[in-house]
């Protein structure tokens, strides 16, 4: 028998045949601030669970199902998340060090104000369409290839955030930091950015069109050369950024 205890108080949150922990049927399940690190809980229904400020440090999630539950606070520091179902999930100010999502479908759900304490996560091929990071400090997330449509990334801290084929269209970056980030091939097309760092960002490949950019003048200290697909909505401020002589099409301002 596994028992899943308070992480503060001792308290038995649940009671579990060790059997049947792998792919456990834990869904609404009562788990907030559970001792949860380093258990095998790949595969099981978590759907809905609270599981918020849970110790889920080394915990296996691989292909778990956590549909619409509650994991704000919890230290997910080297968990497995691969291939998990976060769709809805709330996962406010979570230690993501070292956590894995690759491969994830996290679709509409929050990560806000998330940070790290050491090595980045990974969202690598993650499905996290209308995601929310905004306010988080990830620097050298791993987004490669994931699809970041309609995310907010509004005051995120991503320097150096490795986004290389990632679809970020319509997604909303303001006061966004990716400075030394890498956006080779990824797709900002009808993407709004305003205010964003991209000192150092490379940028070949880049796909932009019906990208609105205003009061981005780092757009002179960009490495590459992006791909136009269309007009850019482009204010003064921008536009001066923008490398003399480079060729961008249908400017507007």
């Amino acid at each position: 028998m596994i028992e899943i205890l308070h992480r503060e108080t001792g308290a038995v949150l649940v009671r579990v045949p060790a059997a049947t922990l792998l792919g456990a049927h834990l869904a609404g399940a009562p788990l907030r601030y559970g001792k949860l690190a380093g258990l095998d809980l790949a595969g099981a229904d978590l759907t809905n669970a609270d599981l918020a400020g849970s110790d889920l440090r080394g915990t296996s999630l691989a292909d778990a199902r956590l549909a619409g539950a509650d994991l704000a606070g919890c230290d997910l520091t080297d968990a497995d998340c691969r291939g998990a179902n976060l769709v809805g999930a709330k996962i406010l100010g979570a230690n993501l060090t070292g956590a894995r999502f690759d491969h994830a479908d996290a679709t509409r759900a929050t990560f806000r104000m998330s940070y790290l304490a050491g090595a980045p996560p990974s969202f690598a091929d993650a499905k996290l369409p209308n995601a929310h990071f905004g306010q988080v400090n990830l620097p050298g997330v791993r987004f490669v290839g994931a699809d970041l449509r309609e995310a907010i990334l509004s005051h995120a801290v991503l320097r150096g955030a490795d986004l290389r084929g990632a679809s970020l269209t319509s997604a909303v970056l303001a006061a966004t930091g990716l400075s030394g980030a890498d956006l080779r091939d990824a797709d900002l097309t009808f993407a709004f950015l305003r205010s964003v760092g991209l000192a150092g960002a490379l940028v070949d490949g880049l796909l932009l069109g019906g990208t609105t950019i205003v009061a981005t003048p780092e757009l002179s200290l960009v490495v590459g050369t992006p791909s136009y697909l269309g007009e850019l909505y482009l204010d003064q401020v921008s536009a001066a950024g923008i490398p003399e002589g480079a060729d961008v099409p249908r400017l507007s301002h």
